[in-house]
Parts: C-alpha cells; structure tokens; sequence
C-alpha cells in the first residue's frame, strides 16, 4: 500500500457511500478495498498486510452512517493487522472498537486479538519475549472465561492448556492458579452433562425428592448459582436450605451483617461435606466473600470479629492447597468506571474537553484539567489506558489519605515524571520519586497506547503510592500523607480525582477506581452541610464556604485559606454539625502559603453540647506544623460541635485554615 493507493481508497469510499443503498455489505467492501485485497494476498510478505490494515482504518474513520461496514472494516482490520507487528496497533484498536460496538459477539473478537498476541509473542525479539508471552497468557486466560461463559468449556481448556505452557516457562508464579482453572474448565464439561441428566429425570418423577436435592446441590455448589437452586426449592426441602440460599442469592454487599456470618458458617459446613474440586471451590470462596463483608460492616473488635479473622486464615489455607484463588466472589472492591460519571460540560476546570466514540479527549493548550466528580478517604487501585496524541504528558491528580498530590508522567518536555509535589517539592526538583529521561523522548512515545496502574495504601499516617507503566515498575514512593500536595499550577477546586495535562493532547480510553478500604463505604463526610464561627472575625480575610466544601473562592496566594482571625491570645473556629453524629475522622488542612507556622500548636476538641470539650489533638508546639492533620478515632465519638484552636502562648497571633473535613459512621 502506498500514499496514491490511499487516495484511491478515499475516493472510492465517497462514491460507494452516495451509491445503491441496496448493495450488500461485502459489495460495498469490495468496492472499496477488492483490488487492494487481491494485491496484498498475491505477496507473501506480511508487510503489505500490515499497511492495508492501517489504510482500513484510516478509511474507516471517513464512514459516518455505515455501521454495518465499519464492523466489517474492523473486522478485516484486525484480520490483516494480526499478522504483522506493524499492523498490531491498528488491529488492536480495530478490535477495541469491536468489543465496544457489537459486545455480543465477544468470543468472535477476543479471537481477534487472541492471534494480535500469538504473532507478537512468535515475532518478538529474544530480550522482549517475556513480555510477549505475559500478555499471550493473559489473552488465553481472557478468551478462555469468554468461552466458559457462553457454555463453551471444551475450547476453554484447550486456552488453559496453551496458557500453562507457557506460564511454566515465563510466568512460573501464575502456573498454579491457571491449573486450577483448567481443571475446574475440564470438570464442568461432567457437571453440565450430570445436569442435563439430572434435568431430564426430574421432569420425568417431579416427586423425585433425592434427585431434586442432587440438583439442588449442583446448582449451589458446583455451577455456583444460587438463583437457579433457589428455582429448584419446594416445602419439603430442609428449612435451612430454604432459608440460606435465598439469601446467597442476592449480592454479598447487599447481606445483613448477621447473615454474613451465618452464611460464611453454612458455606464452611458445606465445604466439609463437599468432594469435587468444583463445589469446594465455590465453598471456600463464598465462606471468604462473606466473612470479609462481615469485617468490613462491623465495628466493634469482639469476639465475632476474631472467629470471623481465624476463619479467613483457615479458609486461605485451604485455598492455597487447592490452588485456587479466594477472591472469585467478591463482596468488595469494586471497580467503578470514572469516564460515565464525567460531564465536559460540567466537569471541565481548564481548556478544552470533548468525548469522542467513547473516549475522553483534551484540547491542545498550555493547559487542560477535568474533575472527576469522586474522591477516595482509604486506600485504591487505579487503572488507566489512554494515548497520548501529542507531545509528551499525562496527569492524574489523586487524593491520599489526608494528602492530595498528582502522578506526572512525561512533564516538562518528557523529562521529568513522579509524584508533585512531595514536601513541596516538583517532580522536576527532584524529589524522591522522579524518574528522568532524556528530553523529548519520555517515557510514553506519542501515539503509543498505553496503561498505568495506581496503587494507594494507608497505614495510620503514612501512605504508600506503587505506579506501574505497561506492566512494569515505575514510581514507587512511601512517606507521611502529610507530605503530599498538588503541584502548584493545577487550578484544582477539591480533593477529587482529576485528569490533566500541560501542552499535550491525550485520548483517555479508560480510567477504573476500585476502592480497597472499608473505611470509604462505611463513613459519610458530614462538614460539607455543616456552618463555622470564628472567635473574631478579620475584615481583610473574612470566612468563606469554601473553608467546608473545598470548593470554590479562597484567600492568598495559591487559594492558600478559607478564613483568618485576628490577632488574639487563643484564636479558634468552632464547627457546628447540622446533628449529632459518630464521629470517625476528621482531616483539617493548613494554611498553604509561608506563614504556616502560625498554626504552631494546634488542638482540636469536640462536644456534645458545645460546652464541655474533649481534647482529640495536641499538636506538638516544639514541632514545625503538618500540611495536614489527620485525627482517626478509634471507637466513634458522639459530637455535634468541633473546635480548632491555638495554644495560648506568650504573643498574640491569627489563626487561618484551608479547610476541614469531618467523617461520621453511615
């Protein structure tokens, strides 16, 4: 294919779209491409293919009312690209669009991508075949769950089998856990025969009762579908069974906390009485889904807590054994996809912003910058797959703990990436997670696609932040929370995630968030509805909302606070709640221009009834003050009102924040 064989292309496809409306889909395709096609499969270099395929898709974005067409442009796109690495990227995307646009036919396209991975794992370089044969096994493993959920378990194993090969080779940790899905593939292929069987004599006797209670247990344990035991159930069934399989029915999230329990007791008694790997499969990880659900809603540390803990242990233990993940039903986390929640119209806090066949595109400025109407109090994992459509950079402001910072990847001309800012300290500074590159040439080539993973964990006052760059290892950084800020030119009004970039244009394919802690589904932030009072009032910097709501107007220099006092032996605010609540935390954010150390000393107290105070922070007056403080209460305190205060010391001095957020139980 060459750049005049292109122009043929183009205008052909004006001619076939403005023809007979009653031509098929293949004559419009061959219209289009025939000749093309039969000059490509008369040379046996795959080169050739390669380039069609890219002038498919380049053609295929000209289309506007063809749907039909361009599914079968796609298609053959990822047909002729697969059998080049120079055509992989146009086939890859030829088959993200499939999946996005006809998702039935799943199977059909994850097969596509399936021989994306085989030539790219056949073709690679010895220093990269590793890497290869990774994503070759992930894409068995992806195609083999595809065919087992649309009743196909023969070709799944055959995919489990290709995947074990070559996991005993290149991927050895993951060997065991893909055994056990080739054996629980294999054996599905008796269950749902003894299923049909059992089906078809209890239609025959519908009093069978032993043949109804077999079938019952099948549905339960081995097919692990409680909606379809439930289905089989009468009168004369054992009311335990009529009790717990309605309930497993239902997701785990939405059980009682009680009934979390005695569902975690009731599946461990039928793992004892279970003898295939299929239903003691199912056993151990329901036990474990709904013992963790138990741990995640309750608060107390009794001794239901402990049984609950010890059994997680024992059921593990087991699992490891067997080996087979416990993680197959999970009650949580979850992941969320965060591009249906944003709106460019409502979101955008800088440039341009527009969604494009599913994907969010910026503008290119010097800089562009959308909120993502979600924030995160725990710990997260974050997946992000987007390209980067020119020059050098994409960003992600992220929320950590009583911390809010960014991950910048390819700034400042591609040289400089990392967290911004660590101890005020840029990525570009450097601080103690920047990875540099020569200039213009960072770490993400332009037009390359590519995927981050963001890890974020809490312990106490500490955090640990892992980021991955397709597959590998990238930033790795662990400190106090406290530490963490934004870069100082993101214009962000909140702590939610955000999206940005300077002087690059990035199409986001898609961003994931899966929160880890429990402690971001059991609290509420109560402070947003609350009101505030000052002990006085100074006219220059008077109170503002934003003090509450993080959003919105603030005083100095980088939107540094909400209020300040004036000058005063012991200045305070004191927050008012709407009602009383069980307090479970509360975050209360510095001042952040350079007189932060007017805050030297603070305390924080709160009260019932805004008379008799208990002391919950004692900042250590001999200590420069944090950026942030973070008090997490223990066992939840009842309290309406909150107060922060300086220490009375020897000169009069002004109190000025930025903001405070309070969290109560849900």
């Amino acid at each position: 294919m060459n750049g005049r064989s292109m122009i043929v292309i183009c205008l052909t496809l004006g001619a076939c779209v403005g023809a007979s409306q009653a031509a098929s889909t293949e004559e419009k395709f061959d219209t289009l491409f025939g000749e093309s096609v039969q000059k490509v499969t008369r040379t046996s270099s795959p080169k050739d293919d390669a380039e069609l395929a890219n002038a498919f898709l380049k053609a295929c974005e000209m289309l506007a009312d063809e749907p039909e067409l361009k599914i079968l442009i796609y298609e053959r796109t990822a047909s002729f690209g697969a059998k080049d690495p120079a055509g992989h990227k146009a086939a890859s995307k030829a088959v993200d669009m499939l999946v996005k646009t006809v998702p039935d036919r799943k199977v059909e396209w994850e097969t596509l991508r399936l021989s994306i991975h085989k030539v790219r794992y056949a073709k690679a370089r010895r220093a990269d075949r590793s890497q290869a044969a990774k994503g070759y096994i992930d894409q068995c493993i992806v195609l083999a769950r595809a065919h087992t959920a649309a009743g196909d378990t023969s070709k799944a194993s055959i995919l489990y089998r290709q995947a074990l090969l070559l996991a005993r080779t290149y991927d050895k940790d993951r060997a065991a856990t893909i055994t056990a899905d080739l054996r629980a593939a294999a054996a599905r292929v008796s269950i749902l025969k003894r299923r049909k069987s059992l089906h078809a004599k209890l239609n025959a006797t519908p009093d069978d009762s032993e043949t109804r209670q077999q079938l019952v247990m099948l549905e339960l344990l081995e097919l692990d579908d409680p909606s379809a035991a439930g289905k089989l159930l009468n009168e004369e069934m054992d009311n335990y069974l009529r009790t717990c399989i309605p309930l497993a029915a239902q997701p785990v999230d939405k059980t009682p906390e009680t009934s979390c329990m005695d569902l975690g007791k009731w599946y461990e008694q039928l793992l004892a009485k279970s003898k295939t790997i299929a239903a003691r499969t199912t056993a151990i990880k329901r036990a474990s889904a709904y013992y963790r659900q138990f741990l995640a809603v309750h608060e107390e540390k009794d001794m239901n807590a402990m049984r609950a803990g010890i059994a997680l242990k024992r059921l593990e233990a087991q699992a490891a054994k067997l080996g087979i993940r416990t993680g197959g039903v999970t009650s949580k986390p979850r992941w969320t996809d965060l591009l249906k929640l944003i709106d460019p119209a409502k979101h955008t806090l800088d440039g341009q912003w527009t969604v494009k066949e599913g994907d969010l595109v910026c503008g290119r400025s010097s800089r562009q910058l959308i909120d993502i109407p979600i924030t995160a109090m725990g710990g997260y994992d974050m997946q992000l797959s987007f390209t980067i459509l020119d020059d050098t950079e994409m960003s992600v402001i992220l929320p950590v703990g009583s911390g809010y910072t960014s991950v910048i990847i390819g700034g400042w001309g591609g040289r400089y990436s990392g967290i911004s800012d660590i101890d005020k300290r840029s990525a570009a500074s450097p601080n103690t997670s920047t990875v540099t590159s020569e200039y213009r040439k960072p770490p993400i080539k332009e037009g390359e696609k590519a995927t981050v993973q963001i890890s974020v964990r809490l312990v106490d006052d500490d955090a640990k932040i892992d980021v991955t760059l397709n597959g590998k290892k990238f930033i790795a950084w662990t400190g106090k929370q406290s530490s963490l800020t934004v870069y100082n030119s993101w214009p962000v009004r909140s702590r939610n995630f955000a999206l940005g970039t300077y002087s690059s244009q990035v199409a986001w394919h898609s961003v994931r968030l899966r929160l880890i802690d429990p402690i971001d589904l059991n609290t509420k932030l109560v402070s947003k509805d609350a009101s505030y009072k000052l002990s006085t009032t100074s006219t220059r910097y008077p109170p503002l909302p934003s003090f509450l709501t993080g959003e919105g107007k603030f005083h100095g220099y980088r939107r540094s606070h909400a209020f300040c006092t004036n000058r005063e032996a012991a200045p305070y605010v004191t927050i008012t709640l709407q009602k009383h609540e069980l307090l479970k935390r509360i975050v209360i954010e510095n001042r952040r221009d350079s007189y932060t150390r007017y805050t030297v000393g603070l305390t924080a107290m709160i009260s019932s009834d805004g008379k008799t105070w208990r002391k919950i922070l004692q900042a250590d007056p001999s200590k420069p003050p944090q950026p942030t403080w973070t008090i997490n209460l223990k066992t939840p305190a009842k309290a309406r009102y909150l107060r922060i205060a300086l220490t009375p010391g020897r000169r009069e001095t002004t109190l000025a924040l930025r903001g405070v957020r309070i969290y109560a139980k849900k």
